[in-house]
Protein backbone atom coordinates (compact mmCIF):
# COMPACT_ATOMS: atom_id res chain seq x y z
CA UNK A 1 0.00 0.00 0.00
CA UNK A 2 1.23 3.51 -0.81
CA UNK A 3 2.61 5.66 1.97
CA UNK A 4 1.20 9.20 2.16
CA UNK A 5 2.59 12.00 4.33
CA UNK A 6 0.19 14.84 5.09
CA UNK A 7 -1.73 16.84 7.63
CA UNK A 8 -5.44 16.59 8.34
CA UNK A 9 -8.08 19.19 7.49
CA UNK A 10 -9.68 19.23 10.94
CA UNK A 11 -7.54 20.15 13.97
CA UNK A 12 -9.78 18.20 16.37
CA UNK A 13 -9.41 15.03 14.30
CA UNK A 14 -5.64 15.59 13.98
CA UNK A 15 -5.26 15.95 17.76
CA UNK A 16 -7.30 12.81 18.41
CA UNK A 17 -5.43 10.81 15.78
CA UNK A 18 -2.02 11.92 17.10
CA UNK A 19 -2.91 11.12 20.71
CA UNK A 20 -4.37 7.74 19.76
CA UNK A 21 -1.41 6.76 17.58
CA UNK A 22 1.21 7.84 20.11
CA UNK A 23 -0.59 6.10 23.00
CA UNK A 24 -0.76 2.85 21.03
CA UNK A 25 2.83 3.16 19.80
CA UNK A 26 4.08 2.82 23.39
CA UNK A 27 6.86 5.26 22.77
CA UNK A 28 8.92 6.58 25.64
CA UNK A 29 8.12 10.25 26.23
CA UNK A 30 9.71 12.96 28.22
CA UNK A 31 6.25 14.42 28.82
CA UNK A 32 3.51 13.49 31.23
CA UNK A 33 0.02 12.97 29.80
CA UNK A 34 -1.17 16.57 30.25
CA UNK A 35 1.91 18.26 28.84
CA UNK A 36 1.99 15.79 25.93
CA UNK A 37 -1.62 16.49 24.94
CA UNK A 38 -1.10 20.25 25.29
CA UNK A 39 2.04 19.98 23.14
CA UNK A 40 0.16 17.96 20.49
CA UNK A 41 -2.64 20.54 20.56
CA UNK A 42 -0.16 23.36 19.96
CA UNK A 43 1.53 21.40 17.15
CA UNK A 44 -1.82 20.89 15.42
CA UNK A 45 -2.91 24.52 15.89
CA UNK A 46 0.40 25.77 14.45
CA UNK A 47 0.48 23.21 11.60
CA UNK A 48 3.82 21.93 12.84
CA UNK A 49 3.10 18.24 12.46
CA UNK A 50 2.91 15.49 9.88
CA UNK A 51 1.23 12.10 9.74
CA UNK A 52 2.28 9.09 7.69
CA UNK A 53 -0.65 7.02 6.41
CA UNK A 54 -0.97 3.64 4.76
CA UNK A 55 -4.49 3.85 3.41
CA UNK A 56 -6.55 5.20 6.32
CA UNK A 57 -4.21 3.76 8.96
CA UNK A 58 -1.88 6.15 10.79
CA UNK A 59 1.63 4.67 10.74
CA UNK A 60 3.61 7.69 11.88
CA UNK A 61 3.52 11.07 13.57
CA UNK A 62 6.10 13.85 13.63
CA UNK A 63 5.61 17.04 15.64
CA UNK A 64 7.76 20.08 16.25
CA UNK A 65 7.68 23.69 17.44
CA UNK A 66 9.12 26.75 15.79
CA UNK A 67 11.40 28.89 17.95
CA UNK A 68 13.53 31.97 17.59
CA UNK A 69 17.27 31.26 17.84
CA UNK A 70 17.71 32.93 21.24
CA UNK A 71 14.91 30.93 22.86
CA UNK A 72 16.14 27.69 21.29
CA UNK A 73 19.65 28.34 22.66
CA UNK A 74 18.22 28.65 26.17
CA UNK A 75 16.33 25.36 25.90
CA UNK A 76 19.42 23.62 24.54
CA UNK A 77 21.68 25.05 27.25
CA UNK A 78 19.20 24.07 29.99
CA UNK A 79 18.61 20.66 28.38
CA UNK A 80 14.86 21.04 28.53
CA UNK A 81 11.93 20.74 26.18
CA UNK A 82 9.82 23.81 25.34
CA UNK A 83 6.38 23.78 26.89
CA UNK A 84 3.32 24.25 24.72
CA UNK A 85 3.19 27.96 25.63
CA UNK A 86 6.92 28.63 25.20
CA UNK A 87 7.15 28.55 21.41
CA UNK A 88 7.30 31.23 18.77
CA UNK A 89 9.65 32.38 16.07
CA UNK A 90 10.78 30.94 12.78
CA UNK A 91 14.54 30.37 13.09
CA UNK A 92 14.63 26.86 14.54
CA UNK A 93 12.61 23.69 14.05
CA UNK A 94 12.56 22.12 17.54
CA UNK A 95 11.75 18.43 17.21
CA UNK A 96 9.30 17.33 19.91
CA UNK A 97 7.70 14.03 18.94
CA UNK A 98 8.61 11.37 16.39
CA UNK A 99 7.05 7.95 16.16
CA UNK A 100 6.44 5.47 13.37
CA UNK A 101 5.64 1.82 12.90
CA UNK A 102 8.40 1.48 10.30
CA UNK A 103 11.64 3.11 9.19
CA UNK A 104 9.99 3.76 5.82
CA UNK A 105 7.23 5.84 7.46
CA UNK A 106 9.69 7.76 9.63
CA UNK A 107 11.99 8.45 6.67
CA UNK A 108 9.05 9.70 4.58
CA UNK A 109 7.99 12.17 7.28
CA UNK A 110 11.56 13.36 7.82
CA UNK A 111 12.03 13.88 4.07
CA UNK A 112 8.80 15.93 3.90
CA UNK A 113 10.08 18.00 6.81
CA UNK A 114 13.44 18.53 5.10
CA UNK A 115 11.69 19.82 1.98
CA UNK A 116 9.56 22.20 4.06
CA UNK A 117 12.44 23.61 6.14
CA UNK A 118 15.62 23.18 4.08
CA UNK A 119 18.29 25.61 5.27
CA UNK A 120 16.81 26.13 8.74
CA UNK A 121 18.28 24.76 11.95
CA UNK A 122 16.82 21.70 13.64
CA UNK A 123 17.38 21.31 17.34
CA UNK A 124 16.17 19.11 20.14
CA UNK A 125 16.89 17.47 23.45
CA UNK A 126 16.24 13.82 24.25
CA UNK A 127 16.39 12.39 27.76
CA UNK A 128 17.46 8.76 27.49
CA UNK A 129 17.10 5.98 30.04
CA UNK A 130 19.75 6.17 32.71
CA UNK A 131 19.72 9.96 32.74
CA UNK A 132 21.74 10.48 29.55
CA UNK A 133 20.82 13.70 27.71
CA UNK A 134 21.29 13.93 23.95
CA UNK A 135 21.22 17.36 22.32
CA UNK A 136 21.29 18.03 18.60
CA UNK A 137 21.67 21.19 16.54
CA UNK A 138 22.25 21.08 12.80
CA UNK A 139 21.23 22.62 9.51
CA UNK A 140 18.44 20.87 7.61
CA UNK A 141 19.66 19.69 4.24
CA UNK A 142 17.87 17.89 1.46
CA UNK A 143 19.06 14.36 0.89
CA UNK A 144 20.61 13.42 -2.43
CA UNK A 145 18.85 10.44 -3.94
Amino acid sequence: MALIVSQLNRPDVALAAAAHFLARARLSYQFGFGPLVLSLDAQVKHNTYLFAFEGVKVVGYLGWAMLDAARAAIFAREGRIPGYDETGGDDVVWLLVAGATSKKALDAMLEAGRKRYAGKRIMGVRHKPGGRVVKFDKIIRLRNK
